[in-house]
């Protein structure tokens, strides 16, 4: 987007920082309970002739429905009905930036010229210190991908965002330091004998004892979750601070062709497959409306091989 218009969106959103309390599966909830407001699920048959008669399995809507009469019963009661799912020791705290420019958008791997805003997911002041005390200084902060100034970034989404036609593409979601931790667990695990060893992890030596007592659990605790709640709190984000609720993604396959990624570069592919599926985005050959009318985009889809493909969540 412009950053006339990124201007204007920053400016409008709090200040500060915003806690992030994150449920195993809150993402069921958020779309589910969205549908229903907006009217696009009425009735439990509804719900069970729908894409997201998938979710009929989950505990928290089956015990809902195990309590109605019959399929003609209404939804309603669902939006006062809470989750009850894992949740984690500690909050996320999620804040706003910017990522992209106009003339090196290739390098910044934004679709169109301009910028993206990013919605930064920061880990709290008691992880940081749990990394501080085994040497690590710097959590989650590195230069030449976007990230929080002050606060450990666990992961980050980054979105271009139309406002006239009030739809939203997510670019990347991506975090560095499950990433790196990960790299560094499976040299630790090759010599975990050998406890005098050291493991490198954010450009710090860390004795591999240490790393396994200190880090390694919290890897554990993330390494499955960090993408779900990433894409739960964008989403959030998106209907709450936006008020937009036409959400595109890329496929694997699309997001390489538009933004030029090298197939050595690209991101992990079922962070553009099974993920936005599981979250209820449905494959569509008809992009964003900003992109179908950009005549750089349109050339780059024209010269790709088979027709392209989105995920697109429209609720």
């Amino acid at each position: 987007m412009k950053t006339e218009e990124l201007n204007e969106i920053l400016a409008c959103l709090t200040r500060g920082r915003t806690l992030f309390h994150y449920q195993k599966d809150q993402h069921i909830p958020l779309v589910l309970k969205t549908l229903i407001r907006h009217g696009q699920l009425q009735t439990i048959a509804d719900l069970k002739q729908s894409r997201y008669a998938k979710w009929t399995g989950h505990p928290w809507v089956n015990q809902f429905l195990a309590q109605q009469p019959n399929a003609k019963a209404t939804l309603l009661p669902l939006m006062d009905s809470l989750l009850h799912t894992e949740t984690l020791d500690f909050p996320f705290i999620l804040t706003a930036g910017r990522w992209g420019s106009e003339r090196q958008y290739h390098w910044c791997q934004t679709t169109r010229r301009g910028e993206n805003l990013v919605l930064h997911l920061n880990l709290p002041h008691s992880i940081k210190t749990a990394f501080e005390q085994v040497g690590v200084d710097t959590v989650g902060q590195y230069g030449f991908h976007p990230h929080d100034t002050i606060r450990p970034t666990l992961a980050w989404a980054r979105m271009d965002i139309d406002l006239e036609h009030g739809q939203v593409l997510i670019e990347e979601i991506q975090s560095d330091l499950i990433r790196d931790i990960a790299d560094s667990i499976q040299y630790a695990l090759r010599y975990q004998g050998q406890m005098n060893r050291q493991v490198w992890l954010m450009g710090n030596r860390i004795h591999l004892g240490q790393f396994l007592a200190a880090i390694k659990p919290f890897y554990d605790a993330l390494y499955r979750l960090w993408s779900e709640a990433m894409l739960t709190a964008t989403l959030h984000f998106i209907f709450e601070e936006l008020g937009i609720y036409d959400v595109y993604y890329h496929t694997w396959e699309g997001g390489k062709r538009l933004k030029k990624l090298h197939k050595y570069g690209a991101p992990p592919r079922s962070l553009y497959s099974q993920l936005p599926e599981r979250f209820g985005f449905a494959a569509t050959s008809i992009g964003p409306v900003m992109l179908e009318r950009d005549p750089q985009v349109k050339r780059r889809i024209k010269a790709g091989e088979g027709d392209l493909r989105w995920y697109r969540l429209n609720v």
